[in-house]
Formats: C-alpha cells, sequence, structure tokens
C-alpha cells in the first residue's frame, strides 16, 4: 500500500506540472501571435516564459521517471492508477513533441547550468522510458 501512495503522489506531482506546462504552451502561442511591439508595449518577455516553460519540463521529466522506475520495479500499477499513468504518459508525450518545447529547451541550454542539469534529466527519463516502452527522446543539449 505504501507504494501505491508514493505512485499517487508522484502521478498526482506530475499531472499538476503537465498542466502548468500546458499552461506555458497556450501563453507562448499568445505571445508568438503578437508583434514584438505588442510584446513590448504589454512588457511581455518571450524568452523569460521559455526559460520558466525549461525549468518545469525538466522538473516534470523528473519526475516521469520516478514514476516509470517505480512502475517497472512493482509491476503494473492498479487498475485507476494505471489509467492514470497511460494519460499522463500520453500528455507527456505530445508536450514533448510541441514545437515549443524544443525552442523553449533551445533558450534556456544557453544557460550553462541548466543545460548540464537538464542533460542528466533527461539521461534519466530516456533510461527509465527505455526500459517502460523502449522509446526515447532525442535533444542535442
Amino acid at each position: 500500500m505504501a507504494v501505491n501512495r508514493q505512485v499517487s503522489e508522484l502521478l498526482l506531482s506530475a499531472e499538476a506540472r503537465a498542466e502548468r506546462l500546458d499552461g506555458y504552451v497556450q501563453e507562448l502561442l499568445q505571445l508568438s501571435s503578437m508583434t514584438t511591439w505588442q510584446r513590448w508595449s504589454q512588457n511581455k518577455d518571450i524568452d523569460k516564459v521559455k526559460k520558466e516553460f525549461s525549468f518545469e519540463m525538466q522538473n516534470h521529466l523528473a519526475l516521469m521517471a520516478e514514476i516509470f522506475k517505480a512502475r517497472r520495479t512493482n509491476g503494473r500499477l492498479p487498475q485507476y492508477q494505471e489509467f492514470e499513468f497511460q494519460n499522463l504518459l500520453r500528455k507527456s508525450d505530445y508536450l514533448l513533441s510541441l514545437e515549443f518545447s524544443r525552442d523553449s529547451l533551445e533558450v534556456a541550454r544557453k544557460n550553462k547550468e541548466f543545460s548540464t542539469s537538464f542533460g542528466k534529466t533527461l539521461i534519466s527519463y530516456n533510461e527509465q522510458r527505455y526500459q517502460l516502452d523502449g522509446k526515447t527522446i532525442e535533444m542535442k543539449l
């Protein structure tokens, strides 16, 4: 039961991060549709939003790696948690497939500290994801 509780907490955290990432995507879409003048007049910094998105993505991927590991270690999750897990996995894949994700990570990678820590997170995510279903994320950071 303790494992299920731990997985539930990880799922809730990862879902919350995925929702925040979705909010960032909406904001980035809106900012991308504005002219430079409009962003300036509204004091909006698209690069700042991309950096925030990248840090949130890094945290989300770290949580997903923990969930993958817990699922692999303990086997298939109870029915409801498995359903949540599968939905979260699809949402994560969707968020990772967006051009905004790649663009945001490219902006953030200019920060050497972020680039190093994200590289480690990505390696961990890819190791766990590959063991789950043979998929990985390819990024040049």
